[in-house]
């Protein structure tokens, strides 16, 4: 592909990613992050200062690049932060988009957008095989199931209408609101990406395979007592590599459809508990896990997984990084960051 694609928050975990993706595969398109630091970007790719939330700081730029696309991955994104500020939030995930959004439509009227959302808009939401629900109806009920009912039994999520999401944080709460704003305005510009729970190396903390890892990383070297703080170990999540989501990404902007929405997922739902005793069975070391209630949100869903039918129909697109993959390359980069650490 040729032409100019900005990237927000470019310099941030996937944004780091989605750059050596298009660098890679697309060595002729020009690269631009805009994001509010641009230290240390990959040479070849432009970087500038732009704080998402005063259009100000790029309406000019916006209007003298014309670019091609727009990877609009800027976004308050650890729970914990979103729970501590939901007006920022708000402001970020929000109100942002839908200035940059306008501006697009004023000033840069052929250029395209990949706005990304997330499956934590469901919540609470669970997708049931049909027989579970008629077995349920046979009692004389509605068909909706308890979460004891359902148990493991959830099938991979297809991409649900806005009115089927039930978000049970403001960080869920504010991609949603993204979402509306989007379908009711500017549909005619934008591809939403809809992806579940993604982790690879770069990621920070405030996410739980980065939690486990760098927790067991420090353990490892000393700077912390063995003892792993977690929180619910029994939800089950459906999680896929960032290099795999960032391809996904490139794949919608070549292939995908205005104004659709597709999930990015790997249609398989992980138990926590098994994701934390694989990074566990990497060490050498004997480990104490401890379950902390400030980790705890009973809110979860028991169960969330996503289809990627719609996406694989569309593009071809499949995961191909394991899991188990991921979470050595993900303790591979703890150790690295925490090996200048004094013990």
């Amino acid at each position: 592909m040729k032409g100019t694609i900005v990237i927000t928050g470019g310099n941030g975990f996937v944004g780091k990613h989605l750059v050596k993706e298009l660098a890679n595969e697309w060595p002729e398109a020009k690269l631009v992050v805009w994001d509010r630091t641009i230290n240390g970007l990959p040479e070849g790719v432009q970087g500038t200062e732009v704080d998402i939330t005063k259009p100000e700081s790029y309406r000019l730029k916006l209007a003298e690049g014309q670019p091609k696309w727009i990877v609009h991955l800027a976004a308050i994104a650890p729970i914990p932060v979103a729970m501590k500020d939901p007006g920022l939030t708000r402001r970020v995930n929000v109100d942002a988009t839908r200035d940059l959004l306008q501006l697009v439509r004023e000033a840069a009227g052929d250029t395209r957008v990949l706005a990304i959302s997330s499956s934590d808009i469901y919540g609470s939401t669970t997708f049931a095989p049909s027989s579970l629900i008629q077995s349920a109806m046979a009692r004389n009920r509605s068909g909706v199931l308890s979460a004891e009912e359902l148990g493991e039994k959830s099938t991979p999520l297809p991409e649900l209408g806005l009115d089927e999401a039930k978000p049970t944080n403001p960080y869920a709460a504010s991609k949603l609101a993204m979402e509306e704003i989007i379908e009711r305005d500017f549909n005619d510009l934008v591809i939403r990406a809809r992806p579940f729970p993604h982790i690879g190396p770069g990621q920070g903390r405030g996410f739980v395979t980065a939690d486990f890892a760098s927790q067991i990383a420090a353990a490892e070297r000393g700077l912390q007592r063995p003892v792993i703080r977690v929180g619910n170990l029994d939800t089950r999540r459906d999680f896929t590599d960032v290099r795999d989501v960032v391809r996904a990404y490139r794949l919608l902007m070549e292939k995908g459809q205005m104004g659709e929405v597709y999930h990015v997922a790997s249609e398989k739902a992980v138990q926590i508990r098994e994701v934390l005793d694989k990074l566990v069975s990497m060490v050498n070391i004997k480990l104490e896990i401890v379950q902390d209630q400030e980790k705890v949100r009973k809110s979860d869903a028991k169960v969330l997984a996503g289809s990627a039918k719609k996406l694989r129909d569309r593009t071809g697109w499949e995961a191909k990084i394991s899991l188990d993959r991921s979470l050595g390359d993900i303790l591979s980069y703890w150790r690295e960051v925490l090996k200048d650490e004094n013990i």
